[in-house]
């Protein structure tokens, strides 16, 4: 198992002979991912002739999220699902930071593609893979993903992935439902079943003794920890993506010489300072204690 985590990131530049789109997008602050995989993955992506940026097996084992998910966070580009069994495919793409959220999505969730969610009850876990094709080196947000669409799209007509429903990236054209669902539909969703919904409690009052209840439960509840409200900030669909780097232009700790992180206290923990003083900061230069240069690139909605 633990070689399936191991591998480097082999194209560091955005204009390497795997690329797809020009430098202009920015530069990459990737540096370590993992490009070992097993000989039944090895044989699928050498009959697709595409070389990945990473691949990750053994999706079942063990801390496997986890370690996987943190390798995702920072990247943005174009991924895809593999059976094993089967070389049946899944090709998917994510903005910055929206990575993580896919392959969970998927793979644990079951809540991403139908297709690929029966697959994974079928087959099992331990035999799919997630890759990432290709990765765009610049911050990619919702408003500007012109560039991680046209990289979709390249990938679906290359690949004509099998768990795809969609032909296209970014819309559901091609998505025809049955006459029984379009009814079905038509009768959930109609004014009487709304009006029904509507009147079960509509006029009702709750007793003081149930009022009283409620109100002691909520009082006694304990106060959330601040490490629940950071993770629950951190784990929010709209939360800020900010970029860090050093005002003299040094490599950080991790080789890079930029770093995205979600909220303000995650900001504030990897620069060592207080969360006023980032905000003091964002509110006026971006500079703090005439180290760290910080920027709001967005927010993390996709």
């Amino acid at each position: 198992m633990g070689t399936r985590f191991l591998g480097y990131y082999i194209s560091q530049t955005w204009c390497d002979t795997t690329s797809l789109f020009p430098s202009e997008y920015g530069l990459s602050n990737l540096s370590v991912l993992p490009l070992a995989r097993s000989q039944r993955c090895d044989k699928y992506l050498k009959e697709l002739k595409v070389q990945p940026k990473a691949v990750f097996e053994d999706l079942d084992a063990e801390g496997a999220k986890t370690t996987v998910s943190a390798y995702l966070k920072p990247l943005a580009g174009i991924y895809l699902i593999i059976n094993l069994v089967n070389g049946k495919m899944y090709v998917g793409s994510a903005i910055t930071g929206r990575m993580p959220m896919r392959f969970h999505k998927h793979l644990y969730g079951l809540q991403g593609s139908k297709l690929v969610a029966a697959a994974v009850q079928k087959y099992g876990l331990s035999n799919f893979a997630f890759v990432v094709l290709d990765t765009v080196p610049s911050v990619v947000t919702s408003e500007d993903n012109k560039v991680l669409l046209e990289m979709e799209n390249h990938y679906l007509q290359l690949l004509l992935p099998e768990y795809n429903i969609v032909p296209q990236a970014g819309n559901t054209y091609g998505v025809t439902h049955t006459e029984a669902t379009k009814l079905q539909m038509r009768v959930n969703y109609s004014s009487e079943r709304r009006e029904a919904i509507g009147s079960l409690n509509r006029g009702k009052k709750l007793s003081p003794a149930t009022v009283e209840r409620i109100r002691g439960a909520a009082l006694a509840r304990p106060p959330v920890s601040s490490d629940t409200r950071a993770n629950v900030s951190a784990n929010s669909a709209v939360a800020n993506l900010y970029l860090i780097s050093r005002v003299d232009n040094a490599v950080l700790p991790d080789g890079s010489y930029n770093i995205i992180v979600r909220t303000t206290p995650a900001v504030a923990e990897y620069c060592s300072c207080s969360y006023k003083t980032v905000q003091r900061a964002l509110s006026g230069t971006g500079i703090i204690k005439k180290i760290w240069r910080v920027t709001l690139i967005g927010k993390a909605n996709l």
